[in-house]
């Protein structure tokens, strides 16, 4: 929803507070890039091709093929003669997921962060690694990442002619599926190759991606000096940090870190004190699937953030800054307790009540005890590299999102009481249009060339209207989850 508390929160971050500015780098830190695939043959030559056009490339690529059937496995094979990567190909026979890639890879790697990169995704910026290495130098941060615009068949051209089209051998079979996808797209024409090549979608995607990012993502990063959590497509993790999360829980949920893995991994930064990092102005493009599939990846996302919600309830009724050592220990559970934290006389505390704190506005604190709350999922392993951490007071944002959250519910409440007559219709339709045309209008004031206007704000007031259904769905599935205790939480 774009009018709610949490357009609040961003509007107070955008017009009160600057970026976060983050220490030069004095040695560059180094990059295990991991791409999971399940037959992406069309797409993982632009993954590969756009790694090896980076003006910082990764260390090393590892490319987790989860059972493909397709051309995936010889594609990479033959990709790693031709790029200067060194580039490993690890299979799965039987498909496992992304988590589980995500963990083999961090576990064995020895560089000091991991790139994930989708294998329908392409770096368009082709500094991206190179600005996301720039907040690791502060010891706080533990992912960083760009900002995501729909892959249109327009941007995919642009991109192959570019940078594909003289990397990749003439001949080659991963040259062979670019062209003949590209021929495809070019070849639908009219209303049937509008909705053939998924137009109508892009157009959705590209408006509510924008808005989402460039207005309150951005507004959320000044107001904090974190956002909650990265988005998935392209992100770089500090590995230490990575592989500390992924080790508390093992045991508890194993590979089950909820509907949304990205999702999970942000709060459980964000519990901890370290800061998820958007760069706002370096960019990638990543596919987005058709209506149905939207439906889906809404769910997902929107459980996801429930789930971790649910999961992190400290995090998510945390509503004052709190500076706590190094040593603290923290937690979750699976009944939805909290971390309140395991030290009882070395952990400090401090509050603000009058404001979000900056980092450059932080006072003397003043020591307070803390208790053992008995947690069940009880961190045990802090990363080496682990300074004394600032707790922001996220819960103000998520409290605030799962209440804006509620809109589509308000709005099927207020038509059934309009058809009882106990509220007018019209209230009902100002408030959808006020909703609207906020979300309009904001795109417009924000628009950068990226954004397709014209092209993309039919399709996000009719999309975005037909998927309302999804977020009413999603709040009764996980709250019917949770009651009847269910934590079957996976994508």
């Amino acid at each position: 929803m774009v009018v709610g508390l949490s357009t609040l929160i961003s509007a107070y971050g955008k017009l009160f507070r600057s970026r976060r500015s983050f220490p030069a780098s004095g040695e560059r830190p180094t990059v295990t890039a991991m791409i999971p695939a399940l037959n992406e043959e069309r797409t993982i030559p632009y993954a590969l091709a756009s790694l090896a056009a980076q003006t910082v490339p990764p260390d090393r690529v590892v490319v987790v093929d989860d059972g493909s059937t397709d051309d995936t496995t010889e594609i990479v094979a033959e990709l790693a003669t031709e790029f200067d990567l060194e580039i490993v190909h690890r299979r799965h026979e039987v498909p496992q997921g992304k988590t589980v890639g995500m963990k083999e890879v961090a576990r064995e790697s020895e560089t000091d962060t991991v790139f994930v990169l989708d294998a329908d995704t392409f770096l368009e910026s082709p500094d991206y690694v190179e600005r996301l290495l720039e907040p690791h130098a502060d010891p706080g941060v533990a992912s960083s990442f760009g900002t995501v615009y729909p892959t249109s068949p327009r941007a995919k051209r642009q991109f192959y002619h570019e940078q594909v089209v003289d990397s990749l051998p003439e001949g080659s079979v991963a040259h062979e599926h670019v062209r003949a996808d590209l021929a495809e797209h070019a070849s639908r024409t009219g209303v049937e190759g509008y909705l053939a090549n998924n137009e109508a979608i892009i157009g959705f995607r590209n408006v509510d991606y924008h808005v989402q990012q460039r207005v309150f993502a951005d507004g959320i990063m000044r107001a904090f000096g974190s956002t909650l959590f990265p988005v998935g497509a392209a992100v770089l993790y500090d590995r230490e940090r990575l592989v500390s999360v992924f080790d508390d829980y093992e045991e508890s949920l194993g590979d089950d870190l909820t509907n949304s893995e990205d999702i999970f991994l942000g709060f459980a930064f964000s519990e901890r004190g370290w800061a998820n990092v958007h760069l706002h102005d370096t960019y990638l493009r990543s596919d987005v699937p058709g209506l149905r599939k939207t439906f889906k990846q809404n769910y997902l996302w929107g459980s996801g953030y429930l789930q971790s919600a649910f999961y992190f309830t400290n995090l998510t009724f945390r509503f004052r800054t709190h500076s706590v050592p190094a040593d603290e220990k923290s937690g979750v559970t699976t009944d939805g307790g909290t971390d309140r934290g395991t030290s009882t006389s070395a952990s400090t505390a401090v509050t603000r009540d009058e404001e979000i704190e900056s980092d450059d506005e932080r006072a003397e604190r003043e020591p307070t005890p803390t208790e053992d709350d008995g947690s069940e999922l009880e961190s045990e392993r802090e990363p080496d590299r682990n300074p004394p951490a600032l707790k922001r007071p996220m819960g103000r944002l998520i409290i605030a999102q799962v209440l804006d959250g509620l809109y589509p519910t308000t709005v099927f409440v207020m038509l059934a009481l309009s058809g009882l007559g106990f509220v007018a219709i019209d209230a009902v339709m100002i408030l959808m249009v006020l909703e609207y045309l906020l979300s309009v209008g904001l795109a417009v004031i924000t628009r950068t060339r990226r954004v397709t206007l014209l092209r993309g704000l039919v399709p996000f007031v009719l999309i975005r209207t037909v998927v309302l259904p999804v977020l009413t769905y999603t709040y009764l599935r996980v709250g019917t989850d949770i009651l009847l205790g269910n934590r079957d939480w996976r994508k």
